[in-house]
């Protein structure tokens, strides 16, 4: 039997594909519309939010869907599976498309263009996920159409702009009809009571705005909040942040009223706001590892219930994701000493990050060559781009962490050669206030 690479689809059970509240309700026209471009011979399509601000509308679980009953069929080639990182550029997706299909990280540092890289991507459909940053970087559109001419290769995007002209046909997917957000709604309601059917259509179609993840996450606050209190707070809420937004840009969403409502719940366990800010940091998902060796440094071991039982995180197999909106979210909302025990705290967050990074790398600069220093260099080399996050978001305020982070530049010194483009991007993000102390 043929090894998979490392972002190949192994079947229609692969975890990846595995919805996220365990079904797809609604989309029949949406999914009929992958369907028919999976099954077609087009080269690329974009599955697109039309909606504004409509980061989790439903996009990627479309296509997961479409996916997982296309392969299904008899004789499907072979698929991948991409989650693009946030912020990504052009460079980085080479990098990312290297690593998934098993390059070293020697090969993709000598990586700079596509035509480099065709020669060791295999035939077959490439679903890129979250892919909007690169098709908005210099040179990342260009890219995208050279890679979508590859013959033998097949491109199925999601993302929050439509790519006409790049990568094909479009597909848009707007806001639930109301009779599926409604039995979502039910679906993920873990409240004592169901509200009338009469009152949870109008609130998921009106304040809801048929959107999914919106749905998800309010209906789970149902174990803590009555059917009423949960509607008189999100119009507390929503007033609040009405009243505190610049009018200059008026616009105001229902996916930030309840991730606000969310945070304010989550504050209560402590450590969970911490636990949602560590787990922004990695684009590529955590392990169960990552997660035990953060709460031995925190002494949090109860955060990630909270953030579980919430619809935060998803632990898929051995990996442990958190869709981008939802990190986009809480590493824009950084405050240093947090005065109200409802808000993020950053000072604490970076803390443990910080202290959980020197501890996982606290080996790797030992120059006596041993199996705790080959395994301290090969998991820290893994979490650079966690790192790069860390500093990004650290350097972003006004007061950054300069002891810790003096310290575990120096502690990964021995570590950069090991994940070139996440170390030299680390490197230069540090440069203008560390110099070159690592």
């Amino acid at each position: 039997m043929r090894q998979l690479l490392p972002g190949e689809l192994s079947d229609s059970n692969d975890p990846r594909l595995q919805p996220r509240e365990g079904e797809v309700l609604g989309r029949e026209d949406e999914l009929k519309k992958v369907a028919a471009f999976l099954d077609g011979n087009s080269y690329s399509a974009t599955v697109c939010g039309h909606v504004t601000g409509s980061a989790g509308i439903g996009k990627t679980e479309v296509c997961k869907q479409a996916l997982k009953c296309w392969l299904d069929s008899p004789a499907t080639p072979r698929a991948f599976w991409l989650q693009v990182r946030d912020n990504a550029d052009a460079r980085q997706l080479l990098d990312q498309l290297g690593n998934m299909v098993g390059l070293t990280a020697e090969t993709i540092a000598n990586i700079s263009k596509i035509s480099q890289l065709i020669q060791y991507l295999p035939s077959g459909l490439y679903y890129l996920d979250n892919l909007e940053s690169v098709a908005e970087s210099q040179g990342g559109r260009q890219l995208l159409r050279e890679l979508s001419q590859v013959p033998g290769i097949r491109l199925l995007a999601s993302s929050r702009i439509t790519l006409d002209g790049v990568l094909g046909q479009s597909i848009s997917i707007g806001r639930l009809d109301t009779a599926s957000a409604t039995e979502l709604f039910y679906k993920c309601w873990n409240g004592s009571s169901k509200p009338q059917m009469s009152e949870l259509k109008e609130f998921v179609d009106q304040q809801l705005g048929g959107h999914a993840l919106c749905i998800t996450l309010v209906a789970r606050l149902g174990g803590c909040y009555s059917w009423q209190r949960l509607q008189d707070l999100w119009r507390e809420q929503g007033t609040a942040l009405a009243e505190a937004r610049n009018p200059t840009d008026p616009h105001l969403d229902s996916l930030e009223i309840s991730f606000s409502l969310t945070r304010k719940l989550l504050s209560k366990e402590p450590g969970a706001l911490d636990l949602w800010q560590f787990a922004a940091l990695f684009p590529d998902g955590l392990d169960e590892d990552a997660l035990v060796l953060w709460e031995e440094v925190s002494g949090h071991s109860k955060a990630r219930v909270a953030l579980a039982e919430y619809n935060l995180l998803s632990i898929n197999d051995a990996c442990i994701t958190m869709l981008p909106p939802l990190a986009r979210y809480a590493l824009s909302h950084t405050v240093l000493n947090a005065s109200l025990g409802q808000n993020f705290d950053w000072n604490s967050a970076r803390n443990h990050a910080y202290r959980y990074f020197i501890s996982l790398s606290c080996e790797a600069s030992n120059t006596v060559s041993s199996d705790a220093n080959i395994l301290s260099r090969l998991k820290s080399s893994q979490q650079l781009w966690a790192v790069e996050q860390l500093c990004k978001t650290d350097m972003a305020l006004d007061n950054p962490d300069k002891v810790l982070a003096q310290q575990l530049l120096r502690q990964l010194s021995a570590v950069y050669g090991f994940n070139v483009l996440a170390g030299l991007a680390l490197l230069k993000r540090v440069h203008p206030i560390w110099g070159g102390i690592a």
